[in-house]
């Protein structure tokens, strides 16, 4: 806990103090009455500043093995491998064993997860990703340091319902709809102004994804969701008549 610069400081003025502990304690504000009194035996009979003892491991280079072995063959779960082992006490000690005996093989939730703090921009490419088809969601999520369902998650939070059932659609009928028929009570204007913002705001990220997702789409050479271009000069020349019934 202390430095060996620390020990001698706390002995040179215990002695300067006339080994006054409450004195000494008071000046550097360290260490604690019985381990100066400690330091200061051990200075008395070898002559030396004591030398910070190397504490000894509560579990066995074996036991934290052990555990975390049991950890990753029965599902990966910190408090069944607790109570299945009998140790350690908490699961922070066991996560700490689990990344240093095996990198990257934690699980961690999908809450922890999400409580992290995602750019926008980034939430974005995800969707657009995951709309153009160009890799599957498990691909998207590990390129995002995710799990699989966050970018659906994102998808949803940006993208709302495709049906329209948070009443702000593709077309923005949402937003024109709301400004119909706008309240006379300045409370009630204010809250609708609030709510009609967060649809236009809702409406722009919208049309980030799907500018997103037309770009991912040309660069890999991929139909759109109307079809290809070849796809659709079919269909006209089979309407105009050139290629004949």
């Amino acid at each position: 806990m202390y430095s060996m610069e620390q020990r001698q400081a706390a002995i040179e003025t215990y002695i300067r103090f006339d080994h006054s502990s409450a004195d000494t304690i008071a000046e550097l504000g360290y260490p604690s009455r019985t381990m100066l009194r400690e330091w200061w035996k051990e200075y008395e009979r070898t002559g030396m500043v004591p030398e910070r003892k190397p504490r000894t491991p509560a579990f066995s280079a074996g036991q934290t093995h052990a555990a975390v072995s049991y950890y990753l063959e029965h599902g990966r779960s910190l408090s069944r491998t607790r109570r299945a082992m009998g140790y350690p006490k908490s699961n922070a000690t066991l996560a700490k064993w689990v990344d240093e005996l095996a990198p990257g093989k934690r699980k961690v939730s999908e809450a922890r997860i999400s409580r992290k703090p995602v750019p926008i921009a980034e939430k974005i490419d995800a969707v657009a990703e995951l709309e153009s088809g160009s890799s599957g969601a498990r691909e998207v999520a590990e390129r995002h340091g995710v799990t699989r369902a966050v970018p659906y998650v994102w998808r949803r939070e940006i993208l709302g319902s495709m049906e329209g059932g948070d009443g702000a659609d593709t077309e923005g009928g949402g937003v024109r709809s709301g400004c119909d028929s706008l309240p006379d009570d300045p409370e009630e204007l204010g809250k609708r102004i609030e709510e009609l913002k967060l649809q236009a705001r809702k409406l722009e990220l919208e049309i980030e994804v799907r500018k997103g997702t037309l770009e991912l789409l040309k660069k890999a050479g991929a139909p759109t969701r109307n079809g290809s271009r070849t796809g659709r000069r079919q269909r006209w020349r089979r309407r105009s008549g050139e290629d004949g019934p």
